[in-house]
């Protein structure tokens, strides 16, 4: 889709990535941001047949870490909820003292985060580990989500890694 004439620089087209409408910019811009001239948006400039700019993928990157990021947050945030009743239970009256049972919580909270996300760290290193991570924080409260997300954790991938 570019054309080239001797002597003058090569032009390519591609579409904008909001209005669809045509733009042709320089060839040796590919992969950049710029305004289109239609709508006026930020819009990347792709050559036809060319696969991602390294900015998309970076960006696309950094998304998937803070979805996960702000995913182990609730997470976390929703399994201290859960567990401050279980640990206010065990210190009160049927315990012999308080600071028996902060031992206690200091021990169950640990043991409880370990097996509650045991498919996650089986995961951590297959293709699909956030997939799984996603399923063990969403679905692993149920039984049968904890696990279907161990079983997935311990498949092999397929392709041998």
């Amino acid at each position: 889709m570019s054309e080239t004439v001797e002597g003058e620089q090569k032009f390519a087209k591609c579409f904008c990535a909001w209005c669809q409408n045509p733009i042709e910019f320089p060839t040796d811009h590919f992969g950049e941001l710029a305004p289109c001239p239609h709508c006026g948006k930020n819009t990347p400039l792709r050559l036809p047949g060319a696969g991602f700019a390294k900015w998309e993928l970076k960006e696309k990157k950094r998304r998937r870490q803070y979805l996960l990021k702000g995913a182990m947050a609730v997470a976390v945030l929703v399994g201290l909820i859960l567990i401050v009743p279980v640990v206010v239970f065990v210190i009160g009256p049927g315990f012999p003292n308080a600071m028996g049972g902060i031992v206690f919580a200091i021990i169950l909270v640990p043991a409880f985060a370990l097996t509650y996300f045991l498919p996650a760290i089986v995961g951590r290193k297959k293709r699909n580990a956030q997939a799984i991570l996603v399923l063990n924080i969403f679905a692993g409260w149920m039984v049968i989500g904890w696990i279907v997300a161990l079983v997935w954790a311990s498949t092999k991938d397929p392709g041998g890694k």
